[in-house]
């Protein structure tokens, strides 16, 4: 498996935030809103999220998710779907090819304002 992404190599393992990633662009606002949500979080959820966050305005399709955090493909996509309905991350709009070649939605972190309580 080739390693997209490795938060150890861009963050500090200083940071207060949970799993050591911050929210969006270490903004303080977004890494409190990061903090906040934690809890209510399963632990494929926040995984998925936090491999989300940290891809900022890159973003992540399901199977990038997938691939670099090992998780099934079939797990993924309701996650992403509880995440999107609790407004934590949003359809950036934009489509990636996925492994069949086929366009995969890019997700993105929702600003910290549209996140509701759902959980």
């Amino acid at each position: 498996m080739i390693k997209l992404f490795d938060a150890t190599t861009v963050f500090p393992t200083t940071s207060k935030y949970p799993d050591g990633l911050p929210g969006r662009s270490k903004v303080d606002t977004s890494t409190d809103a990061a903090i906040a949500i934690a809890p209510k979080l399963n632990k494929i959820q926040h995984r998925v999220y936090n491999f989300v966050a940290a891809r900022g305005s890159r973003g992540a399709t399901a199977s990038e998710i997938s691939a670099t955090l090992d998780i099934w493909r079939d797990s993924v996509g309701p996650r992403l779907t509880e995440l999107r309905d609790a407004g934590l991350i949003a359809d950036s709009k934009s489509r990636r090819p996925s492994p069949r070649g086929k366009g995969e939605i890019v997700w993105i972190e929702q600003d910290a304002d549209a996140q509701t309580e759902i959980f």
